[in-house]
């Protein structure tokens, strides 16, 4: 959040939760959609989004940090690349404890005191590891010797333009979406593992007074769907599979338990279409809004508000509920 925002303890008309996507990552906080969002509903706003996370830590941050500041509106983020993966390390996590098994750790470079404190030792960490892997991997395809890891997707891309192709994801990263990807679709896993986290937003929304909302972030591959060529063609079918599957979920399950579902895919794609190569939504390299990227968020969510969702459960007649007078009379 900027200097000068409200404090945790504070009130505020509306919360936003999520992952990266929601937090500042890359741009200044200002820029970051739950700021801009707040001053189109000329709304108090305030960010609780923070990177590495998933649903069920965007509840616990609500009911610890967000339900005290009182809020009308709660935005819960959803963003399609790792959402799923998430949820299932949470679920993973709480089955092994309810056994009293060892839990699996996923211990994060960012989690150690000296990381939080130092570059020189994150650069030393992270470039000793793909080093590591590097000199495997090349033992293992030269010499045969086995590398220990399973064969990792390629998940480079390209955003193909008239003016020329723009490189995406030349670090190959995130290569969980495609496994979480590919399972769902062999049936390994399943989006019911959402289901007890959605039922919890929509009791808090109900306890508390505020109005539910589940936005949709898709993964720049999807809001650039026109122009994506994957490097791995088998994926030019099931990543835009693995994105409708999971829109399609959580609009069917919006209907079902009262939350309203807003959907930003259309809005991004509008925008992908319209700008073109020379104003990207996503930074290439770390796949993450830009300062653009999070104006469209900001604007969509905003036109929900204030004209209604497709599910109805945003309309006319909630609108007084969910704007105060003073914030009627201001919004743009």
């Amino acid at each position: 959040n900027p200097p000068g925002a409200q404090a945790p303890g504070s009130r505020a008309d509306l919360l936003a939760l999520g992952d990266s996507f929601t937090f500042c990552t890359g741009v200044r906080p200002t820029e970051a959609w739950p700021i801009p969002l707040g001053l189109l509903l000329g709304l108090s706003s305030y960010n609780l989004g923070s990177p590495g996370i998933g649903l069920y830590e965007y509840l616990q941050i609500l009911e610890q940090i967000g339900i005290p500041m009182s809020p009308r509106i709660v935005v819960l983020n959803f963003y399609e690349g790792n959402d799923l993966r998430d949820a299932l390390h949470f679920s993973e996590y709480r089955r092994a404890v309810g056994q009293g098994r060892q839990a699996p750790a996923r211990r994060l470079l960012k989690d150690r005191p000296l990381a939080r404190h130092s570059y020189a030792y994150n650069l030393l960490v992270v470039g000793t590891r793909r080093l590591n892997r590097a000199v495997r991997l090349l033992l293992e395809k030269r010499l045969g010797i086995p590398s220990g890891e399973e064969p990792a997707p390629d998940f480079r891309y390209r955003l193909s333009f008239p003016e020329g192709a723009i490189p995406s994801n030349e670090e190959d990263a995130d290569a969980d979406e495609v496994r979480s990807a590919r399972s769902l679709r062999a049936g390994e896993i399943d989006l019911g593992v959402f289901r007890e986290g959605l039922e919890t937003f929509v009791e808090l929304s109900r306890r508390h007074g505020f109005k539910a909302i589940v936005a949709y972030t898709p993964s720049a591959y999807t809001a650039y769907a026109d122009h994506a060529v994957f490097e791995d063609a088998g994926l030019q079918d099931l990543m835009p599979w693995f994105s409708r599957r999971q829109r399609e979920y959580l609009a069917k399950t919006g209907q079902e338990l009262g939350y309203a579902f807003v959907d930003l895919t259309p809005a991004l794609q509008a925008a992908a279409r319209s700008l073109g190569r020379d104003d990207l939504l996503y930074f290439p390299s770390i796949l993450h809004f830009t300062a653009r990227g999070h104006a469209v968020v900001a604007a969509a969510l905003a036109e929900a508000l204030r004209t209604g969702t497709p599910d109805g459960r945003i309309s006319a007649g909630v609108q007084d509920s969910l704007f105060p007078p003073a914030a009627r009379k201001h919004r743009p």
